[in-house]
């Protein structure tokens, strides 16, 4: 087995440990927009939920999925934003969606 090989089965099973970290964090982001489309502003389920989105950028950027690691980026930067992220939802639900397919499919 080449290094290159060996480094890319590393880096699968450590994907498969930090997954349900990962699915944790993606449903306190989901839980925050969730109350946004609903019209709802909770300043500290959105202050986790952006939190949770940084941790995840750096997380996703490891494991080489760098557009979504952007998204989760931005994502972040827009709930971090309390005075207008009510008018982001649907830009927020975009890139959630998005960075959950990659994660899918992975």
């Amino acid at each position: 087995m080449s290094s290159s090989d060996e480094v890319a089965k590393k880096i699968d099973a450590l994907w498969q440990t930090y997954l349900p970290t990962m699915v944790v964090r993606m449903a306190a982001i989901q839980l925050a927009i969730e109350s946004l489309e609903a019209g709802h502003f909770d300043r500290e389920l959105t202050r986790n939920a952006a939190l949770e989105a940084h941790k995840l950028a750096g997380s996703l950027g490891t494991f080489g999925l760098a557009s979504s690691s952007g998204m989760s980026s931005r994502i972040e930067n827009l709930l971090s934003l309390p005075e207008s992220v009510q008018g982001m939802v649907v830009e927020l639900r975009r890139l959630f969606d998005s960075v959950s397919r990659d994660i899918e499919s992975r």
